[in-house]
């Protein structure tokens, strides 16, 4: 019935439960769709939008959709068959490995906060980690050629490494530091004598 269908939204569409029948849609948003536990068959969807639709917890069979949004799924924790994506959407979301996505071409993991280790993403051309607090070390986004971020205070960064910005961050410190000792000491000397 949905055979020559090229593009079908049911986003919102919470009644929804079952999806099997529309594995040959090409590009197919079930964005909220609440109630959709099985996604098995969808494995063929060219471009996929499954955000905040909470009951999906198994993601397996998705592996060679182009295009996979995944925002806010709170039940997927195991995303290690996604690794042939081209463009996948993880924000959000409550994983901790993302060890098998080095493959993948861009990648969102902004807001994960159980992600502590992207030494194997260092192959993902485009990367965006805001939100990423609990990663200890990011010498893996030197080869990356979009690195995304936030920084503290709101302000967003774009193609530089935290390695560089720290190293620069730093620097000024120091700069700093140095400027402040020279003038103390300016001080000091002027008091003795």
């Amino acid at each position: 019935m949905l055979g020559k269908v090229h593009n079908l939204n049911l986003s919102w569409c919470k009644n929804i439960t079952e999806v099997s029948n529309l594995g040959n849609v090409h590009t197919l948003d079930l964005k909220c769709c609440k109630n959709i536990k099985d996604v098995s068959m969808l494995g063929r969807v060219h471009r996929l939008n499954l955000s905040y639709c909470d009951d999906i917890t198994d993601v397996s069979n998705l592996g060679n959709v182009h295009d996979l949004k995944l925002v806010g799924c709170y039940g997927i924790t195991d995303v290690s068959k996604l690794g042939n994506v081209h463009r996948l959407n993880l924000s959000s979301c409550v994983i901790t490995d993302v060890s098998n996505l080095g493959n993948v071409h861009t990648l969102d993991i902004s807001y994960c906060y159980g992600i502590t280790d992207i030494s194997k993403l260092d192959r993902v051309n485009t990367l965006n980690i805001t939100g990423c607090i609990n990663i200890i070390d990011f010498s893996a986004t030197e080869n990356i050629s979009n690195l995304l971020y936030y920084e503290s205070d709101g302000e967003r960064s774009e193609g530089e490494s935290y390695e560089e910005s720290d190293r620069e961050e730093r620097s000024e410190e120091e700069e700093r530091s140095d400027g402040e000792s020279y003038e103390e000491s300016e001080e000091e000397r002027s008091e003795s004598e």
